[in-house]
This record gives structure tokens, C-alpha cells and sequence, in this order.
């Protein structure tokens, strides 16, 4: 169930249910989009007197509902579905009066696994437009992130390719440029224009996962989009790998940052801060994060640990209590703490 709430008057102005669960939330200024992975397959044949049952494989569709927002009313307007699965709600996106979703289609038959990205362009009943099938069959969609009338998509299988996708015409879409890279981005940024923040696994050319990497790619030409710089970070786990909500970013500033853990040797929690100076990444601050389980394994409390900057400080909370830093003291790589509030004491 969808509802508006009115904030001056505290109440409930509107509300709209849906048979059936969301798996991902897509809003905009006059539209919410919910989508639900689905799965189907698997056949009975019948020999004689006994069913027999035969595997067929299955398929994933995602269901797509378009609930229309107007002062405050909702109404349900539109519902339809397209092959495959969305890796998370960046893969979806609005953009003049059409929908555009990044899908990766899954399934499985009698000879094996399939897999293989795809874009979708939909009208506003959500029926399909045009399509961009199998842009590298094999592989499975890490990341998207949709700019205007371009879309850069992230799949993976050995090395990382990021796709440049010209939607300028939604009746058809083509591949404007394809990098390869080792490794991989689950999430990706504008940092500026002409400028694509990548945040994720590093790897080798066989398709290895060695930790993690920062990468600055130059998008000022879609046609020949290049990774302009990289940064390895060495940790193996961080929860912006799977949660964009993890990462602290401040332009102002020019920092990155997020918590990092290892699966191996200390189990320390970290927050790392990164700087952007243009042309290159480099590490400002590695601060220690309390832990009220030091004892237990790292990699999964890097969940719990946000950062942000307010006025002159930067808060780092966890589930033991908060650090506050004097911001400035960070930016110079001398980080100064000026208070630790603890929670339960």
C-alpha cells in the first residue's frame, strides 16, 4: 500500500494498494513505479497412465505497476512487465514521458544457465517501446545509472564492460561505446558532468576479485568513454558494495567516503575517506570505528557504520556511538575528534 501524507496537517491525504509485493521503488516527481521479480517455469508431461515430470527451466520477468501522484492522490494508471530482473532501482528510470529498465535475463534450461543484460524503453501503459537485447550474453547486470538521454550500464562475467547507451531516440536505442576493464562497479555516481564516480570489486584480466577499487571515469565523450583514473582499496567488504545509502559524498570537498572490513587477519572496523583531486584518488583518513562486538566478524557490521558532515564536522555513528572529527582537520589528513558520544552510557 502507497500513501501521501500532508506534513503541515499531519494527515493521511491519499492511499492506493496493490495486489502483490515490491521488491523495488521507483519515484518520481509525478509517477511511483514498483517492480517485483517473478519466476516461472517447469512443465508436467504426461507418458501413459503417469505424470511424469520434465524440467523445462525457468525464466525471471519483472512486474511494473505505475501508480500516478497529483496534489497528493494516487491512482493506479498503468501495469505490464518485461523479461528478466533489475539489480536494483537505479535500473529503472523516467525520462520524457517513457520508462527506461536495465534488465538482466535470467534463466535456465535443459543445456544450462543463461544470462545476458538488456535495456527496455516503455510508454506510459508500460508497453514496450523498443528493446536492446543482448548486449553481452553471459554476463549479468552490476550497476546503472541513467543521464538524460544516456544510460551507462555495468555487467560482469571475467572482465568489467561499461556500456554507453544512446536513448536520445526511445524507438531506438544503441550502444554508443563499450569499455572493458578488470573488475567491476556495483554503484555508480555523477560527480560531475563529463565525470562518472565507480565504486566496487577489483580483479584481474582472468576475471579474479581481489578486494575493492575506486574508479573516475571520463564520460565528456559517450562515445569513447575511458576510466580516467583507479584506486585500489584494500579491504574485502564494504556494505556500498550492495547499499549506495553507505556512501558519504561530499563535492564541496571532494571526499568519499565508507566502511571498510577484511575477511582475513583484523577485523577492525574502518572508515575510509578518499579525495578526488581531478585527476587522481588518494586516501585522507583511515579512522577507527568502535565496535560493540570487536570479537565478531567485521565485514557484516559495515551495515550499521554512516557518515556525513554537518557544518564543520564530520559524524561518524555506528552501533557503539558516534565520532564527531573538525572537518577540516580531515580534509589536511590530521583528523582531530572532538567528541565520542557512546550509546548506553
Amino acid at each position: 500500500m502507497a500513501s501521501s501524507i500532508d506534513l503541515r496537517r499531519h494527515a493521511r491525504i491519499d492511499s492506493q494498494s496493490v495486489l502483490g509485493a515490491a521488491d523495488s521503488v521507483y519515484l518520481t516527481q509525478d509517477n511511483l513505479y514498483l517492480a517485483s521479480t517473478t519466476y516461472s517455469g517447469q512443465a508436467i508431461s504426461v507418458d501413459g497412465d503417469d505424470r511424469v515430470p520434465e524440467f523445462t527451466g525457468f525464466d525471471t520477468r519483472t512486474d511494473l505497476t505505475r501508480i500516478a501522484l497529483k496534489d497528493g492522490v494516487l491512482t493506479a494508471q498503468a501495469s505490464g512487465s518485461v523479461p528478466g530482473e533489475i539489480v536494483n532501482q537505479f535500473a529503472l528510470d523516467e525520462h520524457e514521458g517513457f520508462l527506461r529498465i536495465a534488465v538482466t535475463l535470467t534463466g535456465t534450461t535443459s543445456s544450462g544457465w543463461t544470462s545476458g543484460p538488456a535495456l527496455y524503453v516503455l510508454d506510459q501503459g508500460l508497453k514496450t517501446v523498443s528493446v536492446l537485447p543482448e548486449l553481452a550474453p553471459g554476463e549479468t547486470i552490476e550497476s546503472v545509472r541513467f543521464a538524460g538521454d544516456v544510460a551507462y550500464v555495468v555487467s560482469f562475467v571475467q572482465v568489467d564492460p561499461l556500456f554507453a547507451i544512446d536513448l536520445s531516440d526511445p524507438t531506438r536505442p544503441s550502444v554508443m561505446s563499450e569499455l572493458k576493464i578488470p573488475g567491476f562497479s556495483t554503484y555508480l555516481h555523477p560527480w560531475s558532468d563529463g565525470l562518472l564516480l565507480g565504486l566496487g570489486r577489483d580483479g584481474d584480466a582472468g576475471g579474479w576479485i581481489n578486494g575493492m577499487k575506486l574508479s573516475m571515469f571520463d564520460t565528456s565523450d559517450p562515445f569513447a568513454v575511458t576510466e580516467a583514473a583507479t584506486l585500489a582499496v584494500p579491504f574485502d567488504e564494504a556494505a556500498v558494495l550492495s547499499n549506495h545509502k553507505a556512501v558519504f559524498i561530499d563535492k564541496e570537498r571532494s571526499l568519499i567516503g565508507f566502511a571498510a572490513a577484511s575477511h582475513s587477519g583484523s577485523q577492525d572496523l574502518h572508515y575510509l575517506l578518499y579525495r578526488w583531486d581531478g585527476t587522481a584518488f588518494s586516501l585522507v583518513e583511515d579512522l577507527p570505528v568502535a565496535d560493540v562486538w570487536p570479537t565478531s566478524a567485521g565485514q557484516s557490521l559495515t551495515e550499521t557504520v554512516r557518515g556525513l558532515t554537518i557544518g564543520g564536522h564530520l559524524y561518524v555513528a555506528s552501533n557503539a556511538g558516534v565520532d564527531v572529527y573538525d572537518v577540516d582537520t580531515v580534509v589536511d589528513g590530521s583528523a582531530v575528534k572532538v567528541a565520542a558520544p557512546r550509546f548506553g552510557g
